[in-house]
């Protein structure tokens, strides 16, 4: 048998028993109880029915219900009908005892919607007694309490990439070095796609449903929008905190599917262009897309996200691969938690972090191979830092780094100065959408232009107004704020680690994840180590400052109370564009490591690799 079929054989066998291992794993430790040792309930009761079996007395009250069991008994699921005609909270309290046999009381607060029918909620214990409360006018129809085996589609699922991953990382070290632009393009893939399934019709992103909104009414330019009661439910945030179980998961798309296709309005207004749109057109696509296949909401909805992670891949497997040095840098940088979970996402930074990291890759390809043709690179470099940051103009100031570069790329004066006027042009261009609105409203006095009114109390115009009249106050304000925050922004959970509004990774993850940043930063082979010259250096210092600077200063402007001592707004995703150059400024020849490539390589990507699976697992899943 030749030895590249005895191969194949290999994995195939090796993705056979990941498969058998992810259902066994499902089947023996997620349903240990039911499945093993066959701990199955069914309890259920209607309100003013009689007691089940299972139960010692049934104790209803004005505004809730007390079930007594017989004996404890193990309950992984409740469920509740009310009748309400609006979202209510209710509690429920579980009288249980512990694995000492020693007996504890659980308080837990969920949500009920009426327009799912149902609520569930997640009891995994050896209920004794269960208390249910809810307020006033709300009237309990039923209630069930249920153990059974269920297979968790989503999580066999991620148990199955979580050990294909664990198999790469440690038996194919080798593929790192050859194949590291393939290798992370799919792992982003994969752990994005994943996402995007598990998640469904979600909106956990920074500002999803303003950006879905927004995307929605792109994919109908030059048209009539077509508005339902589903589209309009979603920019009403209808999604957030719906669900926290598969069940009610199902129950939601269900519900925005059949309002989707039930009604349908026409709207004559048709949403005009702005720069800022840019960054919503493939996202726009994939919803124009799913409208013209008549696709379901739900289906249509992850289509649109899906083409803001192909967006993703292909922009981060092009910057890996057109990296002329330790392109690690760049895949480590691909594979940060945060910025793979963006881009799942409905949003626009997807765009501005991708051209962002190819105009740095393209321009560092012309000032470290210093030939002839690299003009090219540097036009590439130009029209992806303008594009980029049509979307949000404080980040062109990065495009003045193509002022900095070699002598000899140019083929003589006119062609250098030409270029100059290029960029020149455009950062200028792309800035003034930032700054000329703000100098108008100034200019024009008009007073009561408000900024982000989740802000608080703003005012462009009264904020700038401040700033000028205080200077130096400002001044100590901005360092004040960015020294505060720029080592936990940087190599910390919040900036590398952080799932939207699902909050972030554990802070003792930080162990691990300040190492690993540092690492790729500080840390060189002997064979891949180089640094920038000191002119180049410091061109991107002064770039870093300017940027950071309108950075805080924008949202200061647009997201913080006029005359406040603090800054409102800034998050760490903000710094993801600076994190390349900042690792290039602080590049050196004297932290050099002993380690072979397929290793460092290795590491680069696998420790984001393994730490995005830790934030999937604690913050996607539903039981």
């Amino acid at each position: 048998m030749p030895d590249i079929l005895k191969k194949i054989l290999k994995e195939i066998l090796v993705f056979l028993l990941i498969i058998a291992a992810s259902f066994g794993i499902e089947l023996l430790v997620f349903n240990y109880r039911t499945f093993v040792k066959s701990e199955k309930a069914d309890i259920f009761y209607q309100q003013g029915g009689e007691t089940p079996e299972n139960l010692e007395t049934v104790e209803e009250m004005a505004h809730g219900i007390r079930l007594v069991m017989k004996e404890p008994t193990y309950i992984k699921k409740l469920k509740v009908v009310l009748n309400t005609p609006e979202k209510v909270d209710y509690t429920f309290y579980v009288r249980y005892d512990n694995s000492f046999k020693t007996e504890e009381l659980e308080k837990t607060t969920d949500a009920y919607w009426p327009e799912l029918g149902s609520g569930f909620s997640n009891i995994d214990k050896d209920v004794k007694v269960l208390s249910l409360a809810f307020p006033k006018g709300v009237e309990l129809k039923s209630i069930h309490l249920y153990s059974i085996t269920a297979m968790n589609k989503y999580r066999l699922l991620f148990l199955m990439i979580t050990l294909f991953f664990i198999y790469v990382i440690f038996t194919k070290k080798q593929w790192f070095s050859r194949y590291l632009d393939w290798i992370t393009a799919a792992a982003i893939l994969i752990l994005g796609s994943f996402t995007i399934f598990s998640q469904g019709i979600s909106e956990n992103g920074w500002d999803e449903q303003i950006h879905f909104k927004n995307v929605y009414q792109l994919s109908f330019i030059g048209g009539e929008i077509k508005s339902n009661d589903t589209y309009q439910l979603m920019c009403d945030r209808l999604t957030k905190d719906r669900y926290n179980t598969a069940e009610e998961k199902e129950l939601l798309t269900q519900y925005l599917n059949d309002k989707y296709h039930s009604n349908e309005e026409m709207i004559e207004n048709s949403v005009g262009f702005k720069s800022s749109y840019t960054g919503y057109l493939l996202q726009a696509f994939g919803v124009w897309l799913g409208r013209l296949m008549n696709l379901s909401f739900n289906r249509m909805y992850m289509l649109g996200k899906f083409m803001n992670l192909l967006l993703y891949v292909i922009g981060m497997f092009f910057a890996i691969r057109l990296m002329p040095r330790k392109k690690e840098i760049i895949a480590a940088l691909a594979m940060v938690p945060t910025q793979v979970y963006i881009a799942t996402t409905y949003t626009y930074d997807v765009t501005l972090n991708v051209f962002m990291m190819l105009g740095m890759v393209l321009w560092l390809k012309a000032v470290l191979e210093e030939k002839a043709n690299a003009i090219r690179y540097l036009l590439g470099s130009v029209l992806a830092f303008g594009f980029g940051s049509l979307s949000k103009a404080v980040y062109i100031p990065m495009i003045a780094v193509c002022f900095s570069v070699p002598e000899k790329i140019f083929k003589d004066k006119k062609q250098k100065r030409l270029f100059f006027i290029l960029v020149s042009v455009v950062l200028l261009t792309v800035l003034m959408t930032f700054v000329l609105p703000t100098l108008i409203w100034n200019a024009t006095d008009q007073i009561g232009t408000t900024g982000d009114p989740r802000g608080g109390d703003t005012d462009v115009v009264l904020q700038l107004r401040s700033i000028m009249a205080y200077p130096l106050q400002y001044i100590r304000l901005f360092f004040k704020e960015v020294f505060r925050e720029f080592g936990r922004y940087f190599a910390g959970t919040p900036g590398l680690a952080f799932f939207g509004r699902m909050n972030e990774l554990s802070s003792r993850w930080n162990y691990i994840l300040i190492p690993w940043i540092f690492g790729i930063t500080f840390l060189s082979r002997q064979e891949d180590c180089w640094v920038l010259e000191q002119k180049y250096k410091i061109s991107l210092g002064v770039i870093l400052f300017v940027v950071l600077g309108l950075i805080w200063s924008a949202l200061y402007l647009f997201y913080s109370p006029v005359g406040a001592t603090h800054i409102s707004g800034v998050q760490p995703r903000y710094y993801y564009p600076l994190m390349l150059p900042l690792i290039l400024l602080l590049g050196n020849k004297r932290c050099l490591i002993d380690i072979s490539q397929d290793v460092y390589r290795g590491i680069a990507v696998g420790v984001p690799v393994m730490l995005m699976l830790l934030g999937m697992y604690g913050n996607f899943f539903m039981q």
